[in-house]
């Protein structure tokens, strides 16, 4: 079952905790992964752009332990530490797509995508919770990502243990693009994450919110906004969607 999902982004500027820019949504992050532990998951799904993609279909990292290590190392972030992939949560998934036809794509991998890794970081979430990694697809729309999320929210909600999911991502290189994504949030508007996914130049966050939203329809979204920045390249935005 589904008790937790939130967006956080993944800029690697804010692994630096010394860093003085961007302090409000170090403490947004904060706040969302105080949340996260506190609505005991026994599993976190990550939805990110930035998984291993092929093109017109969605990937499921498929292993029994994941490294953030390689990730991270380039950007000054040396962690050797394993995280277990949720082996039960992701054999049923990957029986479930199959059943239904879904366009999803197993993958034997022990590399987290840096997307992944940073939020994993950031959230300061233990190495010995069960993770599992969704990759959007890139050739395939927003509406298209949306009924496949729909379909995952059977899936969640028959799972017997605890789910929490983490969207991963911001808009990137037109941060004055209507509308911003704290807004589109607020309006849980598909047509205004049609319009952000159309308008941007590169944005690593639309797929996988597109994802998340199909799998909450229905769900009674609370949307609070911890924290909307800019820095100079993206638009960070943090903010919890549901809370069972």
């Amino acid at each position: 079952m589904l008790c937790f999902t939130a967006v956080i982004p993944h800029d690697t500027d804010l692994l630096h905790e010394s860093a003085a820019e961007n302090q409000l949504t170090r403490r947004g992050i904060a706040v969302v992964g105080g949340e996260l532990m506190a609505s005991k998951p026994d599993v976190i799904l990550i939805l990110s752009s930035h998984a291993e993609n092929f093109s017109d279909q969605y990937t499921l990292f498929f292993n029994t332990l994941f490294s953030a290590g390689a990730a991270l190392k380039k950007f000054g972030v040396i962690s050797n530490a394993m995280r277990p992939a949720a082996v039960c949560f992701l054999a049923k998934l990957q029986s479930f797509a199959r059943a239904h036809a879904l366009p999803l794509r197993s993958v034997q991998t022990t590399a987290l995508d840096v997307g992944s890794a940073v939020a994993l970081r950031l959230l300061k979430i233990p190495d010995t919770l069960p993770t599992a990694v969704i990759g959007s697809s890139s050739a395939r729309s927003i509406l298209d990502h949306m009924e496949t999320g729909y379909s995952l929210k059977d899936f969640i909600q028959n799972f017997p243990q605890r789910v929490a999911v983490i969207v991963t991502g911001e808009s990137e290189h037109n941060t004055d693009a209507e509308p911003p994504l704290a807004t589109l949030l607020a309006r849980r508007s598909v047509s205004a994450l049609i319009a952000l996914a159309d308008r941007q130049v590169r944005d690593c966050v639309s797929h996988p919110l597109a994802l998340c939203y199909g799998l909450l329809r229905g769900f009674p979204l609370v949307t609070r906004i911890h924290a909307d920045e800019h820095n100079t390249r993206s638009a960070l935005v943090t903010a919890t969607l549901f809370s069972a």
